[in-house]
This record gives C-alpha cells, structure tokens and sequence, in this order.
C-alpha cells in the first residue's frame, strides 16, 4: 500500500546513533520554545523526536535540525512511532520505560490543544499495540539500568560485594539501585534532596552520601549517574575522580560531567550515547520477531486510515466544488430572470441539486473504494483540485 503522495504526518528525529547528547539537548531546547499545539513532543535518554502536521512552522523546525537528524513522513513516521511504543527502537527490547514516557507525551499533548487527525489516530494505535504486546514478558521487564550495570559488570568483572554510589534519585535513579542491588552490589545514593535521597535509601537498603562526597568517591568501585543537570562536584571531588578508580556510567542526557572530567575519566568513562550502541536483547530473536510481524500490521492499519481519508477528503472536496458552482449559476440565473417566484426558484434549486447529486454518485462511490490512492490523485488532478 502506497502512503498519500502530500504527506499528512512528518516526524522530526534525532538519535543518538547518529546526535550527540549536547546537540539533542539544543533541538529539545529549541522545540520547548515554540507551541506545538496539535503534535508530540518525545524526549527520552537516547532521542528527542517530534510528530507534526506538515506546514511552515515544521519546515522552519526541520532547517533547526541537528546533523544526523531526520525527517520521516507518512508511513515512514509511522513505522517509528509503532516501532517506538512497542519497544523495538529501544537498547532493551520492549521496555516498559519507553512506553511509558510516549504515554505522558501523548496526554502532555493532548492537554495543550486537541491532536492533529493522523497524529491521534497513529499514537491511538501505537499505545494500543505497546500496552498489548507488553503482557507478552515472561520475565521481569528490564531497562536501561540493566544495560548499564552489565556494562559496569564488563568493566569491573562483578558488581557482587563491590561499592557503587548512584547520584540521582528520580525513576532511574530508583532503577538503578535496583538493579545493581539484584547484582549484590553495595549500595549508596546521594541526591539534590537530603530527604529525599533518605527515603530513597530506606526503600532500597542503601546507605546515603553527600551529593558532593569529596574524598568519600575514592572508596567506591562505580558509580552511577542520572540527574536533570550537572554534578557540581567541588576540587577534592574532581581530583578523586581524576586519580582513584571508579568506572562512571552516565545516564544524564546531556552529560552531568563537564567535559574535563569525562577526559580525566578516559575510558573509565561511559556515557549515555555509548549505551545506545545495541538495539534489543540479541537473545530474545522470537519474541523480536513477534513485535515486528505487530510494526507491520499497525503501521499498515494507520496507512490504510490514512488513505481511505485521502480519499475522503478528495470526495469532500468535489463536492463543495460542484455545490460552489451550482449556486453561482443559480444566483446568475436569477439575475436574468428576476420575476420568478419563490415556488418556481425552490423547484428549479431542488432539480439543480438533485442533478448534481445523480452526476457525482458514481464517481464519489468509485472514490470512497479508492485503496492505494491512485482515484483520489486522479480526481485531484481532473478537477484542479
């Protein structure tokens, strides 16, 4: 099935396989800035993406693009945005936090003004087909967390009985002390809120720090990151980090390390865009499989919804046409003849309509089976529309 050949749908991304973190960050800043009544706004670890109605203002958003970033239309929108709520475009197959977060996009949308048609109705069917395939987990979901403590297992060997502060006590900050406590690892958390990072320690049996632990960073063996803005860390802080031994995963969005310390760090260093380097579990082939054969069909669900309103619209469009030129003749007709009187004007009004009704039938009942868009162009073309 062929999408509409004017696109209805255009979605803006920008990933990080192919933009960095401090780049997606400006593209975020830059749509923040403008009032996207009508479209999605999507902004998670390792994407910033926006689903549109084509016109001047994403043409304008489109040139503030980062090098990297596309433009998809129609169906290609479509099949990311499907791929996106079932988990397939995410560095854990069908995580639930991906789902979630397009979730809370979708209603922050809404309550800035009513969606766009096509926009509704394809998050319609990707949230749908995200909340049905997701009971299909045999196992307790995984997430970026995992992905990230396997990554400090890589490094270090084991993370049971080894030291590990997470800085950040927001839902990955929670993630994060989960998953390295399933590791056996010996846990501290430190935040921006002291009791917040207390209760956060209680629920997870860890102990609390300081946000700027200073000398305390060298009894460490890892550590963890997921805050909103920078660990401000003060000179002994730096200089612990620069000389002792901890491996650091970044998952801030952009970095929370300045650039000096990512340095000094080296390859101690992980961050967030070095994550996004495998997409899904490569064990996990069958249930892949499962969702791709869903993309598929739910892609081409919204396609077929898509057409049939080209279409429609098509047939709308002729039809005020043809009403549009029948008034105009009926007013000149009774310019020329202005002694007609008002049962002789309904008459001659009712035959005119029911004329044009007999004429159009056909035509618009052949457009309304219309299956790949073709009649809808043609009629487009005929009548100058």
């Amino acid at each position: 099935m062929s999408a509409p050949p004017s696109p209805y749908l255009v979605a803006l991304t920008a990933h990080a396989h192919d933009v960095p973190a401090e780049e997606r960050e400006r593209f975020r800043r830059t749509l923040a800035g403008r009032r996207l009544t009508g479209g999605v706004t999507l902004v998670t670890c390792h994407r910033v993406e926006a689903y549109l109605e084509p016109g001047p203002l994403t043409d304008e958003l489109e040139r503030e693009l980062p090098h990297g970033g596309r433009r998809l239309e129609d169906a290609a929108a479509a099949a990311r945005a499907v791929r996106l709520a079932l988990g397939l475009e995410s560095t854990v197959l069908a995580e639930d936090q991906v789902l979630h977060q397009l979730r809370e996009a979708v209603e922050t949308a809404r309550a800035r003004g009513r969606l766009a048609e096509p926009t509704e109705r394809l998050f319609r069917i990707a949230l749908r087909e995200g909340r049905r395939t997701r009971a299909w987990q045999d196992r307790p979901p995984r997430s970026l967390a995992d992905v990230a403590m396997e990554r400090l297992e890589r490094a270090l060997g084991t993370l049971n009985g080894r030291r590990l502060l997470v800085v950040g006590t927001g839902e990955m900050g929670r993630l994060l002390l989960r998953a390295a406590g399933d590791r056996g690892a010996l846990v501290a958390v430190a935040g921006r809120d002291a009791a917040r990072s207390l209760a956060t320690a209680a629920a997870a049996g860890a102990d609390v720090q300081r946000l700027d632990p200073g000398r305390a960073l060298a009894t460490f063996d890892a550590i963890a990151i997921a805050l909103a803005a920078r660990w401000e860390l003060g000179e002994t802080g730096r200089d612990v980090l620069r000389r002792s031994r901890p491996v650091v995963v970044d998952l801030s969005a952009p970095s929370a390390l300045g650039e000096d310390s990512q340095h000094d760090l080296g390859e101690r260093f992980i961050s967030i865009d070095d994550l996004a380097g495998t997409i899904g579990e490569r064990a996990d082939d069958r249930l892949r499989g499962r969702l791709e054969a869903v993309a598929e069909a739910a892609a081409a669900e919204f396609l077929r919804w898509l057409d049939s309103r080209h279409s429609t619209v098509a047939s709308r469009e002729i039809a005020v046409r043809a009403e549009g030129e029948r008034i105009a003749e009926l007013e000149h007709l009774w310019r020329r003849l202005p002694h007609l009187g008002e049962q002789e004007r309904a008459a001659i009004d009712g035959m005119s309509r029911h004329l044009a009704s007999r004429i159009l039938r056909e035509p618009l009942a052949r457009l309304g089976e219309d299956e790949d868009g073709r009649r809808a162009a043609a009629a487009r073309d005929l009548f100058g529309l």
